[in-house]
């Protein structure tokens, strides 16, 4: 399911769906509309533009993009006069007091210079996920933003959706008893059509020409200069190439390990162990199983919370296409077995919070309404006395929620204090799947005990020019 179509989705519950009220916090009908800069306004840059511009009638006042062909979309083709930047700097740097917020839309490699820009001039930000391209970008952005005191916003846009909060008010009603695993699955690498990302690559391809819409210096932010090699790398399939993205986990984790995050109650785990098919140094893998080992939950126990990238069916009688390891598919609980149910029944995506009285499953990767309780009997005793939710944002809308955030009427739903953690939880997977070893983790001194190799992942090199401002 593409991003864009998240909000029309929702995951089924078995016999109804629930509705909660909402929380509303005051509205100032007469504000006026936020100004709002773009650091980036192709593909999911584009569909933010809609968004904040279209939608919500915010007033768009500069755009930066390193490809001058996004001037053709039609958003900023309806703004034909708005100031248009090749380099963000020079955009904060010549328009920064006639902003009062920017929208990040950036490959992950170049989040955290482009937010500390933003940043240094006081502004408000919202910043796609995974937050930062490693685990001391994030800790370090996040502790910079709450210096700053501004206002800010991790683009998992169902955070702010009722569906995660359904999961929280289940499991604290004690309706599936106490969760001690949680399984979750994406079809992610595989199956996305043109958004495939690059897997079992062991060289760059060959250099090609640099388009003339693209300035590929600017692109490459603080990586180290590789030559333009074409192959799809500006549009998504950047998310493979671990020197530009963050895989996987990087596109899908901060949505699906949101959910059990937030509903236990879990920030660090002590311990991750990763398996892979298919990763090599400079790509991530076609199939990726990570294990997170969480000391604690809200429920006084242990959990572990198993990922799963590069889900796919077997065909009808049964068959695995050549090459796929069926040992890193998504344990199936028995609760499900005995509907009966196979591999064959699961969603592209989705999540099984697995409790002693009875499973909780998600179908879905953005879980907008209530999920689905295994077995169906448990639906029956309190389908017509279900638990409320607490703290609702306004509509669902995660961005409508970030202006209301500006504007000083809400409370950001997935600003740095909350989402850090979780984006830091998604890169300690990539670092066992890069490292191929078990990672012990200190959060405090941002170390993986007794492993040096993955250590060195958690603040890789930058270019020191793309951080002055």
């Amino acid at each position: 399911m593409k991003r864009r179509d998240f909000i029309k989705k929702t995951a089924l519950g078995i016999g109804a769906f629930a509705t909660a009220p909402y929380v509303i916090s005051q509205e100032k009908n007469n504000d006026k509309p936020l100004r709002l800069a773009f650091i980036g306004a192709g593909s999911q840059g584009h569909y933010n533009l809609i968004k904040f511009i279209t939608e919500l009638k915010q007033t768009l006042v500069a755009v930066a993009d390193v490809n001058t062909h996004v001037r053709g979309n039609n958003v900023l083709q309806a703004f034909p006069d708005t100031p248009f930047y090749s380099d963000y700097r020079v955009m904060l740097k010549e328009m920064h007091d006639k902003i009062d917020a920017v929208i990040i839309t950036i490959p992950d490699h170049s989040h955290y210079a482009a937010a500390m820009c933003a940043l240094n001039y006081g502004l408000s930000i919202y910043l796609e996920k995974p937050m930062c391209h490693t685990i001391w970008q994030i800790r370090n952005l996040y502790e910079t933003a709450k210096k700053k005191n501004v206002v800010t916003q991790m683009g998992n846009q169902s955070h702010s959706c009722d569906g995660i909060r359904h999961c929280k008010a289940w499991i604290d009603a004690g309706i599936i008893g106490t969760v001690r695993e949680v399984v979750l699955w994406t079809d992610r690498p595989l199956g996305t059509g043109v958004a495939d990302f690059p897997n079992n690559v062991s060289a760059y391809p060959p250099a090609q020409s640099v388009p003339e819409n693209l300035d590929w210096d600017l692109w490459q932010n603080v990586a180290e200069p590789q030559a333009y090699f074409g192959n799809g790398i500006v549009n998504e399939k950047w998310r493979g190439w671990w020197k530009y993205g963050s895989g996987s986990l990087g596109d899908i984790g901060c949505h699906m390990l949101d959910i059990p995050l937030f509903a236990l109650d879990l920030k660090y785990p002590e311990k991750i162990v990763a398996k892979a098919r298919g990763a090599t140094p400079l790509t991530c893998g076609s199939q990726e199983k990570v294990d997170y080992y969480f000391s604690n939950s809200n429920q006084n126990v242990p959990v572990k919370i198993t990922w799963h990238s590069g889900f796919k069916y077997p065909d009808n009688n049964g068959n695995w296409e050549s090459g796929y390891d069926k040992s890193l598919l998504p344990a199936l609980p028995e609760e499900f077995l005995k509907i009966p149910r196979t591999h064959r029944n699961l969603s592209d995506n989705g999540s099984f919070f697995i409790g002693d009285k009875g499973v909780l499953y998600s179908p879905s990767m953005h879980l907008a309404g209530t999920p689905a309780l295994i077995p169906g009997k448990i639906w029956e005793g309190i389908k017509n006395n279900l638990p409320p939710i607490k703290d609702a944002v306004r509509e669902g809308n995660h961005y409508l929620n970030f202006i209301d955030a500006v504007r000083g009427n809400a409370k950001a739903s997935s600003d740095f204090e909350y989402a850090h953690a979780l984006a830091e939880v998604v890169q300690l997977g990539n670092l066992a799947i890069r490292s191929n070893k078990e990672i012990v983790w200190d959060a405090k001194n941002l170390v993986c005990v007794d492993n040096p190799e993955a250590t060195k992942l958690v603040n890789t090199p930058m270019r020191q020019e793309f951080l002055n401002f």
